[in-house]
């Protein structure tokens, strides 16, 4: 699994560079307010670069057919965050469809090790009555 990795992670390092300048260029950039944390504007997009690397990486080493549940999870999770990005989204909309994505990788059955607690969703799939 190193070869994916290094795949995405030299892209990554090439394109979050273009896509700041990109966003820089474009005006989609975070302005510093009273509830951020940030005092100089922030560039936005960067998450274009991360889905596609992350996108590209699976392509080229045919990992979306292994885990078609995860990536169309993320693919939609890719395209909210470019929506946010473009529109801005409100907090209560990014966390409902984050819920939603959620729910419906466990509906659709993601594998249990892939979940975020590992082994231990095995254990709270057999306890809820779902096997994984």
């Amino acid at each position: 699994m190193a070869k994916p990795f290094l795949l995405a992670l030299g892209l990554s390092l090439a394109l979050v560079p273009l896509c700041r300048l990109l966003a820089t260029r474009m005006g989609r950039v975070a302005h510093p307010r009273e509830d951020r944390w940030h005092r100089q504007p922030v560039a936005l997009l960067g998450g274009v670069a991360i889905g596609l690397s992350l996108f590209t990486g699976a392509a080229v080493f045919g990992l979306g057919s292994q885990v078609p549940v995860l990536h169309g999870c993320a693919l939609l999770m890719f395209l909210t965050g470019l929506i946010d990005d473009l529109v801005n989204l409100k907090p209560s909309t990014k966390l409902i469809v984050q819920i939603a994505l959620g729910i419906g990788a466990a509906v659709l059955r993601l594998p249990a090790e892939l979940g975020p607690f590992g082994h231990a969703s095995t254990a709270c799939s057999r306890w809820s009555g779902w096997s994984a």
